[in-house]
């Protein structure tokens, strides 16, 4: 979701500026954990037009990481949960390893994690799309001399530790799914060509 300090929370574990910037996304990498990383910051919101060019990082991905504000999450709670359940059961997502980072728990209001997963349907959604998930309360903070929460920290490890336990067949699968992908990209690309000539011979 946007607005929850996930930003703030890649820069603190790459420590560094971004590779590139798209309308979509903002790729960044790092090595953590003796693991070169690469993480795509890409846009949220439940009713932003473009989310459907979203999937197309989807087929990338060994795992996934959700960022929800605990504070302000009262506000777009019908949003949040449109968004997560939109992710969790496209195709090229579930049954990976989803870490939900929940930011500002020490906030006054903040919702707690039973408060969370009930709001969401959590359990349910990770049972249905067979996604093995973590949930990590957190306070992102940006700045000289800070210190990476540690549970931001230990999420990431957790995640990163799933995906090189099972990186063989999770990576023979985005291997599947991104040649997939570009076969029916190259599919679409010839009928229309084809489309484009029969109008002209017309």
């Amino acid at each position: 979701m946007d607005n929850t300090e996930k930003t703030t929370i890649i820069t603190d574990l790459q420590g560094g500026d971004p590779l590139s910037r798209t309308v979509t996304s903002t790729l960044f990498s790092c090595v953590w954990g003796g693991c070169k990383v690469t993480i795509y910051d890409l846009v949220g919101g439940a009713g932003w037009l473009g989310r459907a060019m979203l999937g197309s990082y989807y087929t990338q991905s060994h795992g996934l990481v959700f960022v929800v504000d605990l504070w302000s999450i009262h506000k777009s709670l019908q949003d949040t949960r449109v968004a997560i359940t939109d992710v969790l059961q496209h195709t090229h997502i579930a049954g990976k390893a989803v870490l939900l980072l929940a930011n500002q728990q020490d906030l006054s209001g903040a919702l707690g994690e039973v408060e969370l997963k009930h709001c969401l349907s959590l359990e349910k959604l990770v049972n249905r799309h067979q996604c093995r998930c973590l949930i990590k309360l957190c306070l992102a903070v940006l700045g000289s001399g800070k210190t990476l929460d540690k549970s931001i920290s230990e999420g990431v490890e957790w995640l990163l530790d799933y995906i090189s336990h099972d990186y063989k067949a999770i990576n023979e699968r985005v291997q599947m799914d991104t040649a997939h992908k570009r076969a029916r990209e190259e599919d679409k690309r010839t009928r229309e060509d084809i489309a484009c000539l029969e109008k002209e011979d017309r």
